[in-house]
């Protein structure tokens, strides 16, 4: 059986147009909700959030929360996924996991929704396979929103600004002291300050960067592993299928496989 699907379990999942359904518990596993027409009103226990439009929240162990339609009776446009396991804890130290609610753009609101849509079809799939691709789907998801928050945030300091544009040019290998030179800071204090700001490492959020470029490559290219590998920095194949491995939980070629069964 694939690693993924021993560390993730997808529980349930629906997308509904018009949804008029109310929430109100302590969850005891996670949940990721897209709402894409309509509002919606949502309580962290006391903590108020009044939505509009294209939002993403999320729904996890610890507050007693409540959502509903608003106002009442006002039907909105509803996904959601909801998932356990041990992979979770990783997404979570990784800073993958929405804490609050996230509200999108038009354009990123359409790419998650088409992303959502696939992913029911896939965990609708008979066989393991479909859940293999729908946890990958939901990975990307969880990327893709975690990317959103830190180079799409207002008032994004100058020298996060740097860091983003060094750490996405995949095919350089960073230097993190000569970058953390450059902006007149210890290697140690960028360290500390872009976990905090990010909540995660340089090496982790640049992995990540490589890892979905590459998920990108294998799934709608034809290029060999091997040239991957090359064109984002790689002198060793081996070391980037570990690497790939271990992120994803399946090798670069039987992710290429799954996406193209």
């Amino acid at each position: 059986m694939s690693t993924m699907l021993q560390e993730l379990t997808l529980l349930h999942a629906d997308h509904r147009t018009r949804c008029i359904a109310s929430v109100d518990k302590a969850f005891s596993y996670h949940t990721i909700q897209l709402m894409t027409r309509g509002a919606v009103e949502l309580f962290y226990d006391e903590k108020r959030f009044l939505m509009q439009g294209n939002w993403c929240w999320p729904c996890h162990p610890g507050p007693h929360i409540r959502f509903h339609e608003y106002p009442p009776g006002k039907s909105w446009e509803h996904r959601y996924i909801a998932f356990t396991g041990p992979l979770t804890r990783r997404w979570d130290a990784e800073g993958l996991l929405l804490g609050e609610p996230m509200q999108l753009d038009d354009e990123t609101a359409n790419v998650i929704a088409e992303k959502f849509d696939q992913m029911l079809r896939q965990m609708n799939r008979p066989g393991r396979w479909g859940q293999v691709h729908a946890i990958n789907l939901l990975e990307s998801i969880l990327i893709q929103l975690a990317e959103s928050r830190t180079t799409t945030a207002p008032n994004l300091p100058t020298w996060l600004h740097t860091v983003f544009t060094q750490l996405a040019k995949l095919d350089q290998d960073p230097d993190y002291g000569k970058l953390a030179s450059s902006l007149h800071l210890s290697l140690t204090t960028l360290r500390r300050r872009f976990r905090q700001a990010t909540g995660t490492t340089l090496h982790q959020y640049r992995l990540d960067l490589l890892v979905t470029e590459a998920r990108k490559r294998l799934g709608h290219t034809d290029l060999p592993i091997k040239q991957i590998a090359d064109e984002l920095g790689y002198q060793d194949v081996y070391y980037f299928t570990r690497q790939f491995t271990q992120a994803v939980g399946i090798s670069p070629a039987r992710f290429r496989k799954s996406r193209q069964a």
